[in-house]
């Protein structure tokens, strides 16, 4: 991936770029990951796209954007990075976090969007108990971010996979430490004041896959067969063998998905 940067409110974003094709797939993390999560899938799709892979805000390394890094905030940052790249639509993935960022962006400016993949992810907002869950992460992160860390990627994975993934569970954790603690408690801001985006589903746009994990305990197997069936354009998988980290628990799983939605979605006619 070739590594570049924008300026986008006087704050460095870093992004990196794969491929020349005409049709582009932007690939979004999730919170305490960057962008060097994607090598794989970037490897992957590069070869019939043109793959953009944005650090979010105080992440990887970009800047934080604010003492709260708002969804809306960092969709128009991802927006700054497609116009640098004279992209004009694309498709938009998001894994947890980024499929915030990514509905945020497909609400905001869905003349760029050509459709929307929510790994991982939800359109609800967080329930009272979930904002009081994140002022206590922003607590815990601020006291000590080796802690937080340690003690929350491993609760990402599906309890059943973590004997085969412990070298990539190391290699999340090495990444999370680099995130700056100032932008991560921005983000978990951010998340907390998020709107509920079910009418970016309903309105039907343009279409949306939603790659769900049987075993995520962050966003559960039954809410997101509720967004399943949230709009006519709503593809909906579980991956059965999968938590919150479907990318990584069920690589192949969520390429052979992915691959077969970005297809159908750019040979569709644009008459919006």
């Amino acid at each position: 991936m070739k590594a570049s940067f924008t300026v986008f409110n006087s704050k460095k974003i870093r992004y990196y770029t794969e491929g020349h094709a005409s049709h582009c797939v932007v690939l979004l993390h999730g919170f305490l990951e960057s962008s060097l999560i994607w090598e794989d899938f970037s490897a992957v799709f590069s070869k019939s796209y043109k793959v953009i892979c944005v650090d979010l805000a105080g992440h990887g390394e970009s800047e934080s954007l604010a003492e709260v890094n708002s969804m809306n905030l960092m969709a128009d940052a991802v927006v700054s990075v497609l116009r640098e790249e004279k992209v004009k639509s694309a498709i938009v993935l998001g894994h947890s976090m980024g499929g915030y960022v990514a509905l945020a962006l497909a609400d905001r400016y869905s003349e760029f969007c050509k459709g929307i993949v929510l790994l991982n992810s939800t359109v609800f907002a967080d329930s009272e108990e979930k904002k009081a869950d994140r002022l206590r992460a922003i607590r815990v992160l601020e006291m000590n971010p080796r802690v937080f860390i340690s003690e929350a990627i491993p609760n990402l994975f599906a309890k059943q996979n973590l004997h085969l993934f412990i070298e990539e569970i190391e290699l999340i954790k090495k990444l999370a430490l680099l995130t700056s603690t100032q932008g991560a408690a921005a983000c978990l801001r951010g998340m907390r004041e998020r709107e509920d985006k079910r009418s970016v589903l309903s309105k039907g746009r343009f279409p949306v896959m939603v790659l769900a994990g049987k075993y995520d305990n962050v966003v559960p197997e039954e809410k997101s067969k509720e967004m399943f069936e949230s709009g006519t354009r709503v593809q909906g998988v579980i991956l059965t063998n999968s938590g919150h980290m479907s990318f990584i628990e069920e690589r192949d799983a969520c390429i052979h998905h992915l691959s077969d939605f970005f297809k159908e979605v750019f040979s569709i006619p644009d008459n919006r």
